[in-house]
């Protein structure tokens, strides 16, 4: 499957602002809460931007007794698959109010395939980083520049990294790279995003062993 997008992280107002004003049409709007594990989801119905308070007022028609005002709302828009956190808001029977957030993720397209690995397809993948610290993470899509894994290991960082072993065999000489994604997943999972020094091609896989 391909899958021509990565998430961006945006912490400039005047680009949040504007993707969610976009949002605002879009009826593909939701947020949810993790309540006792499971995921409990109200659809949105539309919502406002209040720009002299700084606030958002989403509405709904779905039944909202069970949102947890101790607990975190997690918001999926639309546009571009724009998502953040609300750690704060105000609930009345049929709206949600929370200020407008510092920072959202939104999904960027990209400028060359990427191919989307399925279930099977996946395999473990070892990096050694700066550190020479080595990590096993899960290779979920690759492209010719990129690699895309995720991963429970809190530790792992942004910075150099070398790719020693992919597919289940180790390679010849190592690939370098740089993580420039890091993305905090449900479940305790973490995006990765590594960028490669050297584009991947047919004869790529001659540095199998």
């Amino acid at each position: 499957m391909l899958n021509h997008e990565e998430f961006k992280l945006t912490a400039h107002q005047k680009d949040i602002l504007r993707i969610l004003q976009k949002a605002s049409h879009r009826s593909e709007n939701l947020v949810w809460q993790n309540i006792e594990g499971v995921r409990r989801q109200i659809s949105i119905k539309y919502f406002e931007i209040d720009f002299v308070a700084r606030e958002m007022v989403f509405f709904s028609d779905d039944d909202m007794t069970f949102v947890d005002q101790n607990a975190t709302l997690y918001v999926k828009l639309g546009f571009r698959t724009t998502v953040f956190k609300v750690q704060e808001f105000r609930l009345e029977k049929t709206a949600i109010h929370f200020p407008i957030p510092p920072e959202v993720r939104v999904r960027e397209l990209r400028s060359e395939e990427r191919f989307e690995l399925s279930i099977e397809d996946q395999d473990e993948v070892s990096l050694i980083d700066r550190t020479l610290q080595s990590s096993e993470l899960t290779l979920v899509d690759i492209s010719k520049h990129g690699l895309g894994l995720i991963t429970k290991n809190k530790k792992i960082e942004k910075g150099s990294v070398f790719l020693k072993e992919i597919f289940g065999a180790k390679l010849k000489a190592p690939l370098k790279g740089q993580i420039v994604h890091l993305y905090q997943m449900e479940d305790g999972w973490m995006r990765v995003g590594i960028r490669l020094e050297n584009e991947l091609n047919k004869d790529f896989f001659k540095h199998l062993s």
